[in-house]
């Protein structure tokens, strides 16, 4: 029987993949920029199978993201960094 609670939930987080963002220079980002939640909180959370990861501290930036959820769109983090999804 299925816990239809945690099926709700999306994906355990040993279950996902971590991606690691490529860190850009502000010339260099494309796309729309997703601003840092000064809250501490993450900006995006779904139920797919990866999790984005920032490419200069390592913070979690989105949580649960399907790799076609994100094109051309720009993770900025508490760090400073500018992280490029392509």
């Amino acid at each position: 029987m299925i816990d239809e609670g945690k099926a709700r939930r999306g994906r355990p987080l040993c279950l996902r993949k971590r991606v690691v963002l490529q860190v850009v220079e502000p010339h260099e980002a494309r796309g729309f920029v997703v601003p840092h939640n000064r809250s501490g909180s993450i900006p995006f959370r779904g139920r797919g199978a990866n999790d984005y990861a920032c490419g200069g501290c390592g913070s979690l930036i989105a949580i649960g993201v399907n790799l076609a959820t994100f094109q051309n769109f720009v993770f900025a983090c508490g760090c400073g960094a500018l992280n490029q999804v392509s």
